[in-house]
Order: structure tokens, then C-alpha cells, then sequence
């Protein structure tokens, strides 16, 4: 009789903690407040992966690689467009995915955006790490970058436009000096060379004068067979190289507050998908029951 009570008891006990388990999810729901916000955020990746996608596409039809997209394995150099249509791709997709998966509730979606910006933020992180820890490889690899970039000056506009800007900007010429513009044939000093440019240096590298108002894109002609001495009255004889490096000093403080403001992005975003699925997770755990 004592055994048939206890039964009794323990199944009732059993039936009113399943009811509290059921009453528990039943009430779970996907806050709409961290849904759309969500959305919100991937749909500004969405629309910006459509620019850079589109800016470059344009630029390469403008330079007719669409039709004859031999033309990027055959430079030398990098091609500027190649980084954006980069970037748009990364930032359409993972637009894409958090956009869908927000609207759709869809978990592998979310998983994937989460998963993806995570990656993302480290190896931001271990570049920044590894670039204040390795100095001189880094210095050693923009070397190389830059020279290689300089051979194929000519080859590329967009390449010509991003090496001309980096020049004014910072009142560079060159890795290391003037000197490296032996490295690309028509500004070469040899005497094999024909070119109406042998000797010189691109207009980006010679100091304004603020008394013409339209750019001499003819300034930088046989200005390297003057004495040496005399180079610094037309153009600049500091290297990009040392140029950057004395501008990250000077800059710090803006440097990291980017940086930090990107991170802080990216984790916010990271928190916006978590917080999603684990609704998502708490109201099909509640569908079970």
C-alpha cells in the first residue's frame, strides 16, 4: 500500500515538473528587437558589398579585363581592383548570410556569419600582433611589395593612380629613394633605354609649386641627371618606406581608435548573432515538449 502511494506521488511529482519544463519554452520567443536590428546591420554589409563589387566591375570593363581576363595574370604587379572586388565579395556574402538568416530565423546562416566575422576579427588581430612583433620582415615585405609595384607603374591606371597618390600624400619617391625608379623600364637610367622618361621620376615625386594651378606632369623629366645634390630643389628624396614610418608615430592615436572601432563593430555583430540563436535554440527547444 506504502508502495502504491509512493508511486502514485512520484508520478504526480513527474507530471507537474513536466509541465513547469513545457511552461518554461512555451513562452520563448525570438526577440524581434535583436531580429531586426540584426538585419539592419547586415543589410548596410549587403549594400556596400554591392558598391565595391560594382565599382570594380566597372573599372575592369573600363580597362577591358571582362573581355579578356588574361590581362590580371599577366601583370606583374597587383591590381588595385582585384582588392575591392575582394572586399565586395566577403562583405555581399557575409551580408547576404546575416540578412536571410536574421529574416528566416535560419541557424546554419547565423552560424555561418558568426563564424566568419570571428575569424575575421583574429586574424586582424594576429596581423597587428605579428606586424608590432616582426618589424623589420614587415618593413623587408613592403619593400618588395613596393618595388614590385613599381615595375609595373605603367602597366596598370589604377596601379599608376594608387602609387601617385601614396607619393603626394606623403612627399615620397620610392621604396627608398628616387633611385628606385631605375626598376621600371621607362624611367630607367641605362643606356639601352629610349624612353622620353629615362632618368626621370613620375610628376607625383617633384614638390609643388604653388604658383601653377595646373599639375606639370612633365616634372619629374631628366631631373635624376642633374647633380644629387640638386634633386631635393625639384622632387622629394625620402622613401615611402621611411615616410610611412614617420607618419605611424605621428598618427597613433587615430590608427588605434580605427582599429578599435572596427573590432567593436565586428563584436557587436558577433553579439547581435549569438544572442539571435540562442532565441531561435530556446523556442525549438520548446517546440519539442
Amino acid at each position: 500500500m506504502q508502495d502504491l502511494q509512493f508511486c502514485q506521488e512520484y508520478c504526480r511529482n513527474d507530471s507537474a515538473s513536466q509541465k513547469m519544463h513545457y511552461y518554461r519554452y512555451s513562452n520563448a520567443k525570438v526577440s524581434c528587437w535583436y531580429k531586426y536590428l540584426l538585419f539592419s546591420y547586415n543589410i548596410i554589409f549587403w549594400l556596400a558589398g554591392v558598391v565595391f563589387l560594382g565599382v570594380g566591375l566597372w573599372a575592369w570593363s573600363e580597362k577591358g579585363v571582362l573581355s579578356d581576363l588574361t590581362k590580371v595574370t599577366r601583370m606583374h604587379g597587383i591590381d588595385p581592383v582585384v582588392l575591392v572586388l575582394m572586399v565586395g565579395v566577403v562583405m555581399f556574402t557575409l551580408g547576404f548570410a546575416g540578412c536571410v538568416g536574421a529574416l528566416r530565423e535560419n541557424i546554419c546562416l547565423l552560424n555561418f556569419f558568426c563564424g566568419t566575422i570571428v575569424l575575421i576579427f583574429f586574424l586582424e588581430l594576429a596581423v597587428a600582433v605579428l606586424a608590432f612583433l616582426f618589424q623589420d620582415w614587415v618593413r623587408d615585405r613592403f619593400r618588395e611589395f613596393f618595388e614590385s609595384n613599381i615595375k609595373s607603374y605603367r602597366d596598370d591606371i589604377d596601379l599608376q593612380n594608387l602609387i601617385d597618390s601614396l607619393q603626394k600624400a606623403n612627399q615620397c619617391c620610392g621604396a627608398y629613394g628616387p633611385e628606385d625608379w631605375d626598376l621600371n623600364v621607362y624611367f630607367n637610367c641605362s643606356g639601352a633605354s629610349y624612353s622620353r622618361e629615362k632618368c626621370g621620376v613620375p610628376f607625383s615625386c617633384c614638390v609643388p609649386d604653388p604658383a601653377q594651378k595646373v599639375v606639370n606632369t612633365q616634372c619629374g623629366y631628366d631631373v635624376r641627371i642633374q647633380l644629387k645634390s640638386k634633386w631635393d630643389e625639384s622632387i622629394f628624396t625620402k622613401g615611402c618606406i621611411q615616410a610611412l614610418e614617420s607618419w605611424l608615430p605621428r598618427n597613433i592615436y587615430i590608427v588605434a581608435g580605427v582599429f578599435i572601432a572596427i573590432s567593436l563593430l565586428q563584436i557587436f555583430g558577433i553579439f547581435l548573432a549569438r544572442t539571435l540563436i540562442s532565441d531561435i535554440e530556446a523556442v525549438k527547444a520548446g517546440h519539442h515538449f
